[in-house]
């Protein structure tokens, strides 16, 4: 047996005694390693998900936004060329001109 092991044997008894938890059990690795890529695993499909909800939502707000834009920019062009229609004489200043005043 060499030195080496001999010393992580005393210093995992010395750390046993002391109270400190030993991970040494094969099995209990294993079990741990496995467990954590499980986690990893569905927070990276959970990840995935969550960027392409937000993707889709951002498009969806960007193709609603276009459409009020275009809505009001024709109801703006629609509005102004009903008072240019409207607006044809000023009151007082233009009308019929029938001949000079003097």
């Amino acid at each position: 047996v060499s030195e080496e092991s001999q010393m992580d044997v005393w210093q995992s008894a010395l750390e046993k005694a002391g109270g400190i938890k030993q991970r040494d059990d094969q099995k209990l690795l294993k079990r741990m390693l496995k467990r954590k890529e499980r986690s990893k695993k569905k927070s990276q499909r959970e990840w995935k998900a969550r960027v392409k909800t937000v993707r889709n939502e951002m498009l969806e707000r960007q193709t609603k936004r276009r459409e009020n834009l275009e809505a009001r920019m024709t109801k703006s062009k629609a509005k102004a060329a009903r008072a240019k229609a409207r607006s044809g004489d000023r009151a007082g200043f233009e009308g019929k001109k029938q001949k000079f005043l003097n």
